[in-house]
């Protein structure tokens, strides 16, 4: 699945951790999943995750665990489906 299609499931599903985010935090969390989609090195499919987050982060004036606990969310309420 392209990360570009998780963006409009999040968005037409409306899950659960989605859907309690705050208008800012879902565009962090969009503009992240797009930066990993189009990174086009040769990196690991983490490293680039970590990279995207670090990105997110500063560009939205976040905390790093913000955009972590919503990935735990999202992975925990797919694991209980």
């Amino acid at each position: 699945m392209k990360i570009s299609e998780l963006i409009k499931e999040f968005d037409s599903v409306k899950s659960e951790s989605f859907s309690k985010l705050s208008p800012k935090m879902k565009d962090a969390v969009k503009d992240m999943l797009s930066l990993v989609e189009t990174d086009k090195s040769k990196e690991n499919l983490l490293i680039k995750f970590n990279k995207a987050i670090d990105n997110v982060c500063e560009k939205y004036n976040i905390q790093k665990f913000e955009i972590e606990d919503f990935i735990d969310n999202v992975t925990s309420e797919n694991m209980e489906k």
